[in-house]
């Protein structure tokens, strides 16, 4: 019924603030733009035609934007200045809620929210309801119980392989990053417990 990209699908390695590892040669965004229309495109041919597209905007996708925004500021409303842009089919936000309001039900996905080791269980606790943030790479599933019912925590992994050139930066350190995405199911309004795909 609905697909979720949840961010972080454009790095904009080129357009970052942080400097070059060496000699590392970063992406151009031209070609950086067309392989995520290319995924993207991929993943639509997957969907069934009823199906809802989302895109929660990640803190690497805002980097085009930003850009844009900073040293061309006077092209602001002429299309193809915005990421969003490029994906007409997706629509873009900081978040999706899906059940809002029902107890158990009630789901938030949205990038990121609090960050490092713990931060599904963390999120869930802070949120006060379910919620799938995609920014740490990890592949958790973190339950909360209290006298309201349950409700998780989730990170949902990241699409893409762990020695990509692109995660350079971790320096070959072990990390708990995990390639992978999760399916969610409701049943009367109550989100079950949430199925992780781990991608090899």
């Amino acid at each position: 019924d609905v697909f979720i990209m949840n961010g972080d699908l454009f790095d904009g390695a080129g357009l970052s603030r942080h400097p070059p590892l060496g000699w590392e040669k970063k992406p151009d965004v031209k070609s950086e733009l067309e392989a995520c229309q290319e995924t993207l495109t991929a993943i639509e041919d997957c969907l069934p035609s009823y199906c809802k597209k989302f895109f929660t905007i990640g803190n690497h996708d805002r980097r085009f934007d930003y850009k844009l925004a900073l040293t061309a500021s006077d092209y602001r409303g002429i299309a193809g200045f915005r990421l969003s842009d490029h994906f007409p089919n997706w629509d873009f936000s900081w978040s999706v809620h899906i059940n809002s309001g029902i107890v158990g039900g009630h789901t938030v996905i949205k990038h990121k929210n609090r960050q490092g080791v713990g931060a599904a269980r963390n999120n869930a606790m802070v949120a006060g309801v379910s919620i799938v943030t995609g920014h740490t790479h990890a592949l958790t599933i973190s339950p909360i119980e209290d006298y309201l019912g349950r409700r998780w925590g989730i990170e949902c992994g990241f699409l893409a392989h762990k020695q990509h050139p692109a995660f350079e930066y971790a320096e070959d350190n072990p990390g708990y990053s995990r390639p992978g995405f999760v399916i969610l199911t409701w049943r009367s309004g109550i989100l079950l417990p949430p199925e992780t795909v781990e991608v090899d």
